[in-house]
Order: structure tokens, then C-alpha cells, then sequence
């Protein structure tokens, strides 16, 4: 997909994810989206939360933030670690 980093498209090679599970390209969320959405993360709140506030006030206070970031301030394959650990963590809560 054109909207995933070469980074991301080699990691999720490597853990056998395939690639049409992820969305052509990014788009903007709906409050349709958040509406039907059962949880919502967005991966850096010091860049979400202020689209939050901005675009979906009603919505800001109800999304899971985590702090991870981007290549502007992070190599590729920490902000990949750290995401895996994220997720891994929420799939444990999800079950427990």
C-alpha cells in the first residue's frame, strides 16, 4: 500500500502480516468512524490530541494515546519495537 513506510511494509513482511489488511492510503477519520469504533488509539498524543481537540473535540477524551515516535525523532526500528510492544500489551488486556 502507498501509505505505509518502506520501514513498516519490510516489518510486517517479516512477522508474515499481510499487506491488505492495512488501508490503501491514510485518510482522514469520521465521526462515523469514531462512532462505530469499539476503541480508538492514535500513536503520538503530542501530535493527536491537539487534531483531536480541533477536528473532534466531543471524541479527544475517549482515545487511548500513546506517546510513540515518528522518524522525525526516533530509527525506524525502535518506533517499530515500541509499537509491537503496544500492541502486545493491549492484546494482554484485551484477554485478561
Amino acid at each position: 500500500p502507498d501509505g505505509l513506510s518502506p520501514h513498516t511494509t519490510r516489518r510486517l513482511g517479516e512477522l508474515n502480516l499481510p499487506l491488505d489488511l492495512t488501508g490503501p492510503i491514510p485518510i482522514q477519520a469520521s465521526d462515523e468512524d469514531f462512532r462505530r469504533a469499539t476503541r480508538i488509539i492514535a500513536l503520538k498524543e503530542t501530535e493527536h490530541r491537539p487534531l483531536m481537540e480541533r477536528l473532534h473535540p466531543e471524541w479527544e477524551n475517549r482515545v487511548e494515546y500513546w506517546e510513540i515516535h515518528d522518524l522525525d525523532a526516533a530509527m525506524p526500528d525502535v518506533t517499530l519495537a515500541e509499537i509491537e510492544s503496544h500492541v502486545a500489551g493491549l492484546v494482554d488486556r484485551l484477554e485478561g
